[in-house]
């Protein structure tokens, strides 16, 4: 079989577009919205999450 690239799912935005604010422990998309902590999975990393309201009606998604 040939070589065929790994097909991934299309997201918003790249992982470097996020900063991340130590002192509050959470992420802040390009459209200045928080991602707060969640929970941490078995793996030992942290996941944020942001308010699905907000982002439903984000300007950034079109």
């Amino acid at each position: 079989m040939p070589y065929k690239r790994p097909m991934t799912e299309k997201v918003l935005f790249k992982k470097y577009e996020y900063a991340y604010d130590e002192y509050y422990d959470c992420y802040i998309c390009p459209n200045n919205e928080i991602l707060s902590y969640s929970t941490t999975d078995k793996s030992g990393y942290k996941l944020y999450k942001s308010n699905p309201k907000i982002c439903k009606n984000c300007p950034m998604r079109e």
